[in-house]
């Protein structure tokens, strides 16, 4: 059974479409009403629970427990807030909209509903993946490294062969498994570079080898090979 889309619910719709805080699937809901509305349709009853639930979660209550939210925001909260952001967009499809709407915030002034911030940010994954992006690398661009043997992804083909580390880049973090940051190496006399993480990497001995006129050098046994 319907309700009669009545003056009242069209001015509760319109009040509520000018929250600056409503997410994707919330605009898309009420815009539904509005088009429904504008066709002279009612709305069901679970439309108008759900409706009921957008108002209290934008009461003046609620709004003003968010401005104490906002003000107690700290520049480290945003920081991991923008790396679980970019964790979520690389691992598709929770916290999408969210993870979008932190990504296109230029003016970095964005702040998110308490309950949305602790449940993307404070989850047993966003821990480890934070430690990841803010934890010192293990290989600095520019050393050498062996690539291990259980290695897999783009590094299973160069199961313990040595490589040079390139780069690192946070942003690209898909895994919160321990030492999963990413980076970009290019095997020795290899023409083409790719990107693994550091977990599939491991050290190797400073003696014998050295880089020298663009030219690797390398002898794991001791004997130099041009």
């Amino acid at each position: 059974m319907e309700l009669k889309m009545n003056p009242d619910i069209v001015a509760r719709i319109e009040k509520l479409m000018k929250e600056d805080q409503l997410s994707n699937w919330e605009h898309n809901f009420l815009e539904s009403l509005t088009m429904w509305a504008n066709k002279g349709r009612g709305i069901s009853h679970r439309q108008n629970t759900t409706l009921q639930n957008i108002e209290s979660k934008y009461s003046d209550d609620k709004k003003a427990a968010l401005q104490v939210w906002k003000e107690n925001f700290t520049p480290e909260m945003y920081e991991n807030m923008t790396i679980m952001a970019h964790y979520y967009i690389n691992n598709p499809p929770y916290f999408g909209d969210l993870a979008r709407q932190v990504l296109s915030d230029s003016d970095k002034t964005f702040v998110p509903p308490e309950k949305a911030y602790r449940a993307m940010c404070e989850n047993k994954y966003a821990t480890r993946v934070i430690e990841i992006v803010k934890g010192a690398p293990l290989f600095e661009a520019g050393t050498m490294a062996s690539i291990r043997a259980n290695a897999s992804g783009n590094a299973t083909r160069f199961q313990n062969k040595m490589v040079m580390v390139l780069e690192h880049d946070t942003s690209k973090v898909v895994s919160a498994a321990k030492d999963a940051r990413p980076v970009h190496v290019i095997p020795v006399g290899a023409a083409k570079s790719f990107w693994t993480e550091e977990r599939y990497l491991k050290k190797v001995k400073k003696t014998g080898w050295r880089w020298k006129t663009g030219s690797y050098l390398n002898s794991v046994d001791g004997n130099n090979k041009h």
